[in-house]
């Protein structure tokens, strides 16, 4: 599909198609075909919904993209159902994440991912990285809880200096098998990948990198602990695998400990459950997540065995 614009005022090009496809393509439909590189501009790419046209020019639509398969690939996960968005502004997203849910496409799972259902949904994000949109940081699949969603590339580099400066604050809840000697402590140690399996991180001191957390009690079960966990640092598996340097993995870790036969398809305890970062004002701007209800009833469950044994 080809037209022109002529003698055009300066619009939004997601607002301009919105406006002369209304009879062909609904608002969603257009942010996909945007986002996923059917649309051309005078034989230039454009995959950002705000890029302005004006003056004249010419628009293509990739054919491809009106073809079935294409069209059911892009509305397969536009379903706000599928994902808890807590808040919302023009620049971020903040979305509390279930687990057994990828964050983005990679090796064995290109199509159901956080970032495909945010694009069904039709969200603009950022694009400094076409491969990752809207991602500044990441959580693992298996993780539950919060993660910020950058929707402008202004914002992606905004938030990305703050994880670097560390002003990021991030907070977690973890049921841990084994009981710590200590309630308080601090895990100084560094990670780096794991020489005899490339896909896991371990505890090392050959080309790693300082890692940081503290860890507090919470409260005290047979033979399990429930805590809560701050990140100083932000390495690849670094809560699962300092708990797992310190001989008391998370729960359920199907990579760094043993999984438990109930609830056994919910992925680790491991939930993040607060997070706080500063928005261009400089104001703080602090979101929690309440615990999944499998990582609630796993805590009931101990605690009615905990009070069996008293």
């Amino acid at each position: 599909m080809k037209f022109n614009f002529e003698n055009l005022n300066p619009i939004r090009i997601d607002k301009y198609l919105a406006k002369i496809l209304k009879q062909k393509l609904t608002r969603s439909k257009i942010n996909n075909l945007i986002k996923n590189n059917f649309l051309f501009i005078d034989s230039k790419l454009v995959n950002k919904s705000s890029h302005i046209i004006k003056g004249n020019g010419l628009i293509e639509i990739n054919d491809s993209f009106f073809e079935k398969n294409n069209q059911e690939k892009l509305n397969k996960w536009n379903n706000k159902k599928l994902i808890d968005i807590i808040f919302e502004t023009d620049d971020y997203i903040v979305i509390n994440k279930p687990s057994n849910l990828s964050v983005y496409p990679g090796n064995g799972n290109s199509d159901y991912t956080l970032v495909n259902i945010l694009i069904s949904m039709g969200k603009e994000l950022s694009n400094i990285n076409t491969k990752r949109p809207g991602i500044v940081h990441r959580i693992d699949k298996n993780t539950s809880g919060l993660i910020i969603i950058a929707k402008n590339n202004k914002f992606s580099n905004y938030l990305q200096k703050q994880f670097q400066d560390r002003k990021i604050y991030k907070e977690y809840l973890a049921i841990i098998n084994g009981n710590l000697q200590a309630k308080k402590g601090i895990v100084d140690a560094p990670i780096g990948r794991n020489i005899n399996n490339r896909k896991l991180m371990t505890v090392t001191n050959k080309n790693s990198k300082y890692a940081i957390t503290e860890y507090e009690v919470i409260e005290r079960f047979l033979n399990y602990d429930y805590l809560k966990i701050i990140t100083k640092t932000g390495r690849t598996h670094q809560i699962r695998v300092h708990m797992q340097y310190l001989k008391t993995p998370i729960l359920n870790d199907f990579d760094y400990g043993k999984k438990i036969k109930e609830n056994n398809l919910n992925g680790q305890f491991l939930h993040a459950s607060k997070i706080c970062f500063y928005d261009y004002q400089k104001n703080r701007k602090c979101f929690s997540a309440k615990l999944p209800s499998y990582f609630q009833e796993q805590l009931n469950i101990l605690k009615r065995k905990k009070n069996v044994k008293n």
